[in-house]
């Protein structure tokens, strides 16, 4: 009799360790993650299909967008779970509650629009120049957002200068001696947000 309990104990226990641990969720790219995020960059409304690669059972999901959760009692492994997200620029935090194990799975949606990217010098502004002359640019871009920045990189060996929102107005500049010659590069920032790519 103390066998059996054994085993029982030892199959019941194993099983409950084996099963403890959040199940992970396919993030955009198809990975699975235990912090899953999506981004989408197309300015359109978004189905986000949820799953994982293992059976849950009760389970509740905010989506984040002050939509109703959606809850079940039985997720079969790699069947998705369906939200469609208007459009928007907005990140949304999901927060999957599986009461069963119990644990909690957070993900992030990020939804943009297409950025297009253009730095122009401005009209009637120099093309070239001698030291100590400068030259300026500025930031043409359309469609950026809160969630986009620049990285600027003038191939000269230098680090890469990476600009955000919070960069708007500043004069940015960069001077490179060249033998006799010194080049004095200026560029005040407008407004500058993360690529989305």
């Amino acid at each position: 009799m103390k066998k059996r309990i054994f085993i029982f104990l030892y199959v019941f226990l194993l099983t409950q360790i084996s099963y403890s641990q959040c199940p992970q969720f396919y993030d955009f790219d198809g990975n699975l993650s235990s912090s899953p995020e999506w981004i989408v960059c197309d300015g359109n409304d978004f189905v986000l299909s949820l799953q994982s690669n293992v059976d849950i059972g009760n389970y509740s999901i905010d989506w984040g967008d002050g939509s109703a959760i959606s809850s079940g009692n039985s997720w079969l492994a790699n069947t998705p779970v369906e939200h469609t997200y208007s459009q928007a620029v907005a990140s949304y935090t999901i927060t999957i509650n599986i009461s069963d194990i119990p644990c909690i799975v957070t993900g992030e949606v990020t939804m943009e629009e297409p950025t297009n990217a253009s730095i122009q010098i401005p009209f009637g502004g120099l093309t070239s120049t001698c030291a100590p002359g400068s030259l300026d640019f500025i930031n043409s871009s359309t469609d950026v957002s809160e969630n986009t920045s620049f990285t600027w990189s003038f191939f000269d060996g230098s680090a890469n200068n990476t600009y955000d929102y919070t960069n708007t107005g500043q004069l940015i500049s960069l001077r490179r001696i060249n033998r006799r010659l010194e080049w004095l590069f200026q560029r005040t920032i407008m407004s500058a947000r993360r690529i989305c790519l």
